[in-house]
């Protein structure tokens, strides 16, 4: 009887043992439900960029998660703008077209399989104002000749510290004026002597930034006709009598030219009767004019049907020593 009962009590504790075993393996395979919570952030842009208006920002989003992300919502001021599924780059491209100037809050929601969700740091992009370039020198229907020293002109108020300056005809490049140059609303430019004589020309301005850009309104001419063109005084320089300045000009002829002194519209002084058209005279300024600063100069050459001439295109003054 003492043998059976052992013999019981041995297969009893081998069971045991068989039921011990299959219970811990049963727990090692078990994983659980996933409460982990994705992570998610603003990857770009930086917070507080700016964005001008009319322009469009990409936003990107970073992730993480023990399973992965299936969803991520992109808000901005709380209301959800987009919805991507695209796991390998979550982005919206953030349009600023019809939006106001003002900071908008943005932040990102990001979903898992589970139905887990993860909230991002907001963020702050603020859109400026719009910005524009106009060109107004040359925008038709100017008359520009080959050799003479032009002004081109425009307005900005972009951004842009530098912008760039090319010529076209038919909306065609012809050349770069020049790659890069302040952008502070005006560049002299020596026209070539080798551009095809036309009608049609146009400048583009472009700031190296921004890419806001503007081109003339209206085609203008390049011409190789006769002309004397004024650059030294040419407006707001002061010159002071008993020193001697230099005088320059642009021509395309062979005559002599004369040089004369005006102040407001009369003649004032015959500085030279006739000179070398050569663009340069050194003139001393006499202690008995008048100060003031209402003076202009002349250049006229002295043959030649019609008549060409030019005057300073705004008044300089003349002060005492």
């Amino acid at each position: 009887m003492f043998k059976k009962l052992m013999a019981f009590l041995i297969v009893m504790i081998a069971f045991t043992g068989i039921f011990i075993s299959c219970s811990d393996d049963d727990d090692s395979s078990s994983t659980g439900p996933d409460t982990t919570a994705p992570t998610v952030w603003v990857a770009a842009p930086a917070d507080s960029s700016e964005v001008i208006s009319g322009l469009t920002v990409m936003i990107t989003a970073g992730v993480s998660d023990n399973v992965g992300v299936t969803k991520v919502e992109f808000l901005v001021d709380g209301i959800v703008n987009w919805v991507d599924s695209i796991p390998s780059a979550f982005s919206y491209e953030f349009s600023t077209v019809g939006r106001e100037v003002r900071d908008y809050e943005v932040y990102l929601k990001a979903y898992d399989a589970a139905g887990n969700v993860g909230e991002s740091a907001k963020i702050t992009i603020i859109i400026t104002p719009e910005q524009n370039l106009e060109v107004t020198s040359p925008n038709g229907p100017e008359e520009w000749r080959i050799g003479s020293i032009q002004e081109i002109r425009w307005n900005s108020n972009t951004v842009d510290s530098l912008v760039k300056i090319e010529l076209y005809r038919n909306l065609t490049k012809i050349i770069t004026i020049v790659e890069s140059t302040e952008n502070d609303s005006y560049f002299l430019w020596t026209i070539p002597t080798d551009l095809t004589l036309a009608n049609d020309y146009l400048v583009r301005v472009e700031g190296l930034s921004t890419t806001v850009n503007d081109y003339s309104n209206d085609g203008f001419s390049i011409t190789n006709t006769p002309f004397i063109q004024v650059v030294s005084p040419n407006g707001g320089e002061t010159w002071t009598m008993n020193t001697e300045y230099e005088i320059k000009w642009q021509d395309n002829l062979a005559e002599d030219v004369k040089i004369e002194l005006f102040r407001a519209s009369t003649l004032e002084l015959a500085i030279s009767d006739t000179t070398d058209s050569d663009g340069s005279y050194m003139w001393t300024v006499p202690n008995t004019l008048t100060a003031g600063s209402n003076y202009k100069l002349k250049i006229t050459c002295l043959e030649g049907d019609p008549v060409i001439s030019d005057d300073s295109e705004a008044s300089f003054a003349i002060t005492a020593k």
